[in-house]
């Protein structure tokens, strides 16, 4: 990283606070990519890569290393938007709007879903319509 940075860093929910953490020291652009129900999930806590679990992380492993701890400075509002915001990766199709909450579907109407992600592209089904 030292003499060439990414133009584009693509995270899962498991590198929530690696994205942070480039975005914030590298300033390389950073996009989350949900593979599901992350959205719902993580904001409310019902998972363990939620916000009190990953600001844990924060504290006391990434500021001791890097001096910042994006994910515990930023309030649980700004770390729910990383899973709800439009600007991120869908690697699922628009059926998983069938299953989503009420509150849910409205949010949903502005995602950009790229269809499940497979190893051999050769496999890959694409969505009917």
């Amino acid at each position: 990283m030292a003499s060439k940075k990414p133009d584009l860093l693509i995270y899962n929910h498991l590198m929530v606070n690696v994205g942070q953490l480039f975005w914030r020291q590298q300033k390389v652009r950073t996009v989350f990519a949900n593979l599901g129900m992350e959205f719902h999930f993580a904001p409310s806590g019902e998972d363990i890569f939620n916000y009190k679990t990953l600001s844990a992380f924060d504290r006391f492993v990434v500021m001791p290393r890097a001096g910042v701890a994006p994910i515990a400075e930023m309030s649980h509002e700004d770390f729910a938007a990383i899973y709800t915001s439009p600007d991120r990766l869908l690697g699922t199709t628009k059926l998983i709007r069938e299953v989503l909450p009420t509150e849910a579907q409205a949010m949903s109407k502005e995602w950009k879903f790229t269809g499940f992600w497979v190893m051999e592209s050769a496999q890959q089904v694409q969505e009917p319509g």
